[in-house]
């Protein structure tokens, strides 16, 4: 994370400063109401679920691109709803 704050910081030639706000998926969703909270800055959301339950036919389904990584990979197996993955989504 810190090699693309400072690659955004140098492309858009802002000021070095504190490091960019880090919010939880979950965090994101109560504060915000949304995966791309408008905090007036720059932030990343770190921590999304990898799966969500299909509320009409009650399986699980991939909540974003199938290209991360479970932090813990044997949550998939012992427990699929409470996966997150390593997907980081810089806003």
């Amino acid at each position: 994370m810190e090699l693309i704050e400072d690659v955004v910081r140098s492309a858009l030639r802002l000021p070095v400063k504190d490091k960019f706000e880090v919010l939880t998926y979950a965090e994101a969703m109560v504060e915000y109401g949304t995966d791309k909270p408008n905090v007036g800055g720059f932030c990343w959301v770190i921590d999304f679920p990898l799966f969500t339950k299909n509320e009409e036919t009650g399986e699980y389904e991939a909540a974003h691109h199938p290209f991360t990584m479970p932090n813990r990979l044997q949550d998939i197996y012992d427990e699929p709803q409470n996966v997150i993955n390593t997907i980081v989504i810089l806003n």
